[in-house]
């Protein structure tokens, strides 16, 4: 055999060895290829899930938040949603690996989501439950606040009774025309000449309910016109009646002490009665105690 032949040879196993770590080598090539290759369609799916997942767990802090509940591991996993966003957005550097992995993270997202709701469930729970019981401390409340307003409103009702009871009044209330001489005469109709001065004397009832105390007594005389003679000079001044400032004619202060007291003034008016009808009142406080009509001709 000659020494070129011998050679050729020598070379065919070595060719054969390289050809076929070529095609191995070749086959690897595409097989990575392959396996790092995310398909449009995968990546438009990872990217709709992570909007879902996003849309689910916006859903969900909201609605724990509007609980009372905490939302910060929460909030934790839509930032990393946002990350895994931004890599699925980069679609030349997405691979299989990456894709499957953010896959398995998806299902531990929603894993969570379903805890979440079981927690929003008893939130609720809890929620209702002192809605509940607010609501029924809102009726107790209301209840209360009824039969206080109408204990208040039946007590002063009852204290305007005790005061209505409570007070006095005149009794044998009389007026006579006491001349310039001193004589007294009783009636309901006067002579101007038999006039000089104006006695007026009455008893005050008996009344167990009025409790002792000091008491103003006043006398009002009061002509046709509606006019009440006064003059500070003799004894006359205002007090108040219906909210309103009255005129007095003359006033003693006594201590009632309920034992059917007498009373009488003796009211100088320093001129003439003018002809006519006149009323004499009997006031305390802010009421009237009795009152008597007569006439002067």
């Amino acid at each position: 055999m000659s020494e070129e032949k011998k050679g050729g040879a020598n070379l065919m196993p070595v060719v054969i060895v390289l050809a076929v770590l070529l095609v191995a080598s070749l086959g690897y090539i595409f097989y990575l290829h392959k396996v790092n290759t995310v398909s449009q369609e995968e990546l438009a799916q990872s990217q709709k899930n992570v909007e879902v997942l996003q849309a689910d767990l916006d859903n969900k802090i909201a609605e724990i938040q509007e609980l009372g509940g905490n939302v910060e591991d929460l909030q934790a996993i839509r930032a990393q949603l946002e990350e895994e966003k931004s890599t699925l957005e980069n679609k030349n550097s997405v691979t299989t690996r990456q894709l499957m992995e953010f896959q398995n993270k998806a299902e531990g997202y929603r894993e969570l989501l379903l805890r979440k709701e079981k927690e929003i469930a008893k939130l609720k729970q809890i929620n209702d439950q002192l809605v509940t019981e607010n609501v029924e401390l809102k009726e107790e409340k209301n209840e209360l606040n009824r039969n206080i307003k109408n204990l208040n409103a039946e007590r002063e009702k009852l204290n305007d009774k005790v005061a209505f009871a409570s007070r006095l009044k005149t009794k044998d209330l009389e007026v006579f025309a006491v001349s310039d001489n001193g004589k007294e005469r009783e009636g309901s109709e006067f002579r101007q000449r038999h006039l000089d001065k104006l006695k007026v004397s009455f008893q005050i009832a008996e009344n167990k309910v009025a409790p002792v105390g000091g008491r103003d007594i006043m006398i009002r005389l009061i002509d046709e016109n509606d006019n009440v003679l006064f003059d500070v000079s003799k004894g006359g001044g205002t007090f108040m009646y219906n909210g309103r400032e009255t005129f007095y004619t003359e006033k003693q202060n006594i201590l009632f002490d309920n034992s059917k007291q007498s009373l009488t003034f003796v009211y100088d008016k320093g001129s003439e009665y003018d002809k006519g009808k006149y009323i004499l009142e009997v006031f305390t406080d802010d009421y009237k105690m009795g009152e008597i009509p007569f006439s002067v001709r």
